[in-house]
């Protein structure tokens, strides 16, 4: 399409990231996510849904390749993990912690004997 031109419904363009975008009547939309409303939900996306790639390949638009899943709903797990290994730092720490002061306590105690 030259500069300055207006496109036409339908067209569509790979982006350099590698999605591929479709010109709709609203404007320019990610093509995955045209193809899940039409195909799979028959209804438009909501705010907290996503449209995956099961094998990550951003051109490959077959339907069976493409996963709705919720907003944040693996971004909670991972946060998780996180929140998890910190506890599990701080619990180290905490022994550690406890070691030095009990260590100090009888040392104390031998100097004041």
């Amino acid at each position: 399409m030259p500069r300055g031109q207006t496109s036409e419904v339908g067209e569509e363009r790979v982006q350099q990231n590698g999605y591929v975008t479709v010109r709709t009547e609203t404007g320019w939309r990610f093509k995955h996510h045209v193809l899940a409303e039409e195909l799979i939900l028959r209804r438009p996306l909501q705010a907290n849904e996503m449209v995956k790639f099961r094998d990550g390949d951003k051109t490959n638009l077959h339907p069976d390749n493409l996963l709705v899943a919720l907003r944040g709903s693996s971004n909670a797990r991972k946060r998780l993990a996180v929140v998890q290994e910190r506890i599990r730092e701080l619990k180290a720490e905490e022994v550690q912690l406890l070691d030095i002061i009990r260590g100090v306590a009888t040392d104390s105690s031998k100097t004041q004997a």
